[in-house]
């Protein structure tokens, strides 16, 4: 089983996928950004609550409470920042100086630190077919991921039962602006591929939905859509028992801080449209 928040494998090259029907519209180029938001300086907000509008039928709780600053998740509305639909999102701010811990961890000593929200966990999916829709922005923001060996995610699909955790496939931002799905080997840490799925991520709403065939049977399968292409999709156990869960987790982290190259400054990503749908495979 696997325990703790611990990554193993470092050294594996991306792998590339040729989507040009995907990507035409994106640019690597800075991209202009918009004159009517302010995105660092910190808007005024709600805090977590469980509004249908940004979050569907979903219920969320904070990954790591203790010392979980204020800034770090406010529910903002379309007149000052920015909304997928409906009138609210969920706005996502980590500085560099953030460190928050849960009852099992804590960022602070650990290289690590976030902004992130846990689905709440209801039990085993064995034999569910489960699909979570999301859509993020990112405004482009100076090293919003510095380069280096560190790493940036800003989605997590989990499995878990009691305290054994782990992930099957992180959403992540590479040290050139590019988004990657990052997966693992079985149920370890060490990275299966890492598929670059669009070179830039700044600027632009997108749609990412995740599909995952719970069950600790070969035959089960992750799939990753981006703006409704199939980027990703391999077939594997998805729980290593009927016990356990998948779950997503959504936000900022950020992971192996020390081993970046430049300087980290504030981070600040936006969620909106979030929703998941449960069917029973046939």
């Amino acid at each position: 089983m696997i325990f703790g928040d611990v990554f193993v494998t470092w050294n594996t090259t991306p792998v590339d996928i040729d989507f040009d029907a995907i990507l035409a519209d994106y640019s690597v180029a800075k991209p202009a950004e918009s004159p009517r938001f302010d995105f660092i300086t910190t808007p005024a907000g709600m805090p977590l609550q469980q509004d249908p509008d940004v979050f569907g039928n979903l219920t969320f709780v904070v990954s790591q409470p203790i010392r979980a600053a204020a800034h770090g998740l406010l529910i903002v509305d379309d007149d000052t920042q920015p909304v997928f639909d409906g009138e609210h999102s969920v706005r996502f701010e980590v500085r560099p100086e953030d460190t928050n811990a849960s009852a099992t961890w804590d960022d602070a000593g650990n290289d690590r630190n976030r902004y992130e929200i846990n689905e709440q966990d209801t039990g085993s999916t064995n034999g569910n077919i489960i699909t979570w829709d999301e859509n993020f922005f990112i405004p482009y923001q100076e090293g919003f991921r510095p380069k280096g060996g560190n790493a940036l995610f800003l989605t997590q699909i989990n499995f878990k039962y009691q305290h054994n955790y782990g992930a099957l496939a992180y959403l992540e931002v590479g040290q050139n602006g590019e988004l990657l799905v990052r997966t693992h080997v079985d149920f370890s840490w060490d990275i299966k591929q890492q598929y670059v799925i669009a070179p830039s991520v700044y600027d632009k709403w997108n749609n990412v939905r995740f599909e995952v065939y719970s069950t600790p049977q070969s035959n089960g399968y992750l799939r990753v859509y981006l703006n409704g292409s199939l980027v990703v999709e391999e077939y594997r156990a998805t729980i290593p028992t009927t016990d356990y869960s998948n779950t997503l987790k959504l936000g900022i982290y950020n992971a192996y801080k020390s081993r970046a190259y430049e300087p980290y400054n504030i981070q600040v990503a936006y969620f909106d449209g979030i929703k998941k749908t449960v069917s029973k495979s046939t």
